[in-house]
């Protein structure tokens, strides 16, 4: 098998595959690329860019540019009334809607045409259309944000060479791109990135999310119930999670939309487009689109004749996301907040993130756990669930121990034990109750670990994430070196043999166990060597302790990167074993 490859050679493939991809006969390449690479036009630019290769414009609202594919020498014009954003399209569709959408749009005399409109006017034509008028609209909220330095024109530096190779990548991808200058921080440029709806929902289809079903009833039986009194409520609410039995869910189809909860047949197109995928689940799919942009096809030839060579998706690592960061060809990946944070409680919250601000940060109430997970995510939703429930039951343990102490401090005030010194008053955490409590511990921290797996349970069933490991897409970072047929799909895929696994984990082991060795041996050369100055005196302590101080602070330092090198090395195939 012959499937390995340098970085530059993947990189010249991936360039020319795009190359060949552009037809010059009847695909344009348009928009625009920082304002640093803008050339003097005799050209009034007050509409869209269009960057062309070798092929005379038939559109006489847009204006023509040179672009050489090798050099990516690219000339640009920003958007009309806007000096600061800058707008990339790779398709002649895309460039002929966005204007026909503003000359729609500025038929309108008293601009009374919504975004809603203009998506429901050209939704048949131009499957962007939602994307295009959310650029046209300002849209505040691009779905992702990447950040960079801007660099001097006359010293362009090899990061924007890669920044637009990386931009071409998601161009390819089906993403729309739009650069706009900070207003602020006048060196700083953020790449705006629109996901256009269609994308979105092919990225929940590859990636078998789960979605709720139209249900007929789909309301929580939790609240149907008549809670007794206020102390059942509380201990209901503290240490339960009612179950919704009648939910339905399953995993998303494209083709199946109006099966959908959000996705009604009363609901307009419009609507569904711009309201359907929101919050952290958009956030997850526009993320896995971008990190994502540079798999490429490549021809797999298999060694075993019996195997016939196929395509196998492989990644282009110079221009992932993680090594663009670390070569500082980006200084920001990140999505928006919802909305400007209001903190007044006079007025109804406008956006999640007020909601949560209001009824979470700054509430002594419940925890609104499915709110934050519709923001936040199934991670932090899942690791907020159980910071809530282990400080309920720590609650319980605190009235226990108060209880110990307390009579710790009666026993020792009534029989004048204080003047026995430290003996005396260490009855007061030493006292007839300290067994009981102890005994009773033993027991709490098995009932909070029993309370937590059906609080766990509930969640993941709530929430669709029983067979989020086995419908888990392959890591970024995973490396497949060799071909095996899937027992799941009987497809040909890569893989990574345990011949070779089990190699980097005796690597890993064998660091891990220098290391711990490292921390032995400092230990002991700290009780050696306090003999020399044990003369000091007190400051023999001082001294010993101040020198473990810097060792641990340096080992901690040192541990942190060894021990993400060492996770990296051992080549996971998905996130969830990465991190685990």
């Amino acid at each position: 098998m012959n499937n390995s490859s340098s970085i530059g050679e993947v990189a010249i493939d991936i360039i020319h595959n795009i190359s060949n991809t552009i037809d010059n006969d009847e695909i344009t390449v348009r928009g625009s690329f920082p304002r640093s690479h803008t050339k003097e036009s005799s050209v009034d630019p007050t509409d869209i860019g269009l960057l062309k290769h070798k092929r005379q414009s038939p559109h006489e609202d847009l204006f023509l540019c040179n672009r050489d594919l090798e050099k990516n020498k690219i000339s640009s014009y920003n958007l009309k009334g806007e000096n600061n954003r800058f707008v990339i399209l790779l398709d002649d569709d895309d460039c002929d809607g966005i204007n026909e959408m503003r000359r729609w749009q500025e038929s309108d005399e008293n601009n009374s045409k919504t975004m809603e409109d203009i998506i429901e006017k050209f939704k048949n034509r131009y499957k962007v259309a939602d994307a295009l008028a959310r650029i046209l609209y300002n849209d505040p909220f691009p779905d992702f944000i990447l950040k960079f330095k801007n660099e001097i024109a006359d010293d362009i530096s090899t990061n924007t060479s890669i920044r637009n190779q990386f931009e071409l990548l998601l161009l390819k991808t089906g993403l729309i791109v739009e650069h706009e200058d900070d207003s602020i921080l006048k060196n700083f440029t953020y790449l705006k990135v629109w996901v256009p709806f269609y994308k979105l929902c092919d990225a929940a289809d590859q990636m078998r999310l789960k979605v709720r079903l139209i249900t007929k009833d789909n309301q929580i039986i939790c609240k149907q119930k008549v809670e007794k009194n206020r102390l059942h409520q509380f201990f209901t609410k503290s240490f339960l999670r009612h179950i919704n039995h009648q939910k339905r869910s399953a995993f998303f189809k494209k083709d199946r939309l109006r099966e959908f909860e959000g996705a009604d047949l009363e609901k307009e197109w419009s609507h569904i487009a711009l309201n359907f995928w929101k919050g952290s689940r958009r956030n997850l799919l526009a993320q896995h689109l971008i990190i994502n942009a540079n798999v490429i096809q490549r021809k797999v030839q298999s060694a075993d004749l019996n195997i016939p060579n196929f395509y196998q998706k492989q990644r282009i690592r110079q221009f992932s996301i993680e090594n663009l960061l670390n070569q500082e060809v980006y200084v920001g990946f990140f999505p928006l907040h919802d909305g400007l944070l209001n903190k007044g409680s006079n007025t109804e919250p406008r956006n999640q993130r007020t909601f949560l601000y209001r009824n979470w940060v700054k509430s002594s109430d419940f925890q609104p756990l499915d709110e934050v997970r519709d923001y936040f995510g199934e991670k932090y939703g899942m690791y907020f669930a159980w910071l809530g429930l282990y400080t309920t039951w720590l609650l319980v343990a605190t009235i226990l121990g108060c209880i110990t102490v307390l009579y710790g401090l009666i026993v020792v005030a009534s029989k004048s034990y204080f003047k026995n010194g430290v003996a005396g008053i260490s009855l007061i955490w030493d006292n007839a109750l300290t067994f009981p409590f102890a005994v009773v511990m033993s027991i709490w921290g098995t009932c909070f670990l029993e309370s937590w797996k059906r609080y766990n349970a509930a969640l993941v069933h709530d929430w669709d994430l029983g067979e989020f490991e086995e419908e888990e897409q392959l890591s970024p970072d995973f490396n497949g070196t060799a071909i095996r047929q899937s027992m799941i799909t009987s497809k040909q895929e890569l893989y990574y043999p345990l011949q070779k696994r089990y190699k980097k984990l005796f690597f890993t082991s064998s660091v891990i166990v220098i290391s711990m060795g490292i921390v032995l041996l400092t230990i002991g050369s700290l009780l050696t060597f306090s003999r020399f100055w044990f003369h000091e005196g007190v400051w023999n302590n001082v001294l010993a302790s101040l020198v473990n101080l810097v060792t641990v602070l340096i080992m901690d330092v040192a541990y942190f990167y060894i021990a993400k090198w060492l996770t990296q090395v051992e080549n996971h195939r998905t996130l969830a074993s990465y991190e685990g």
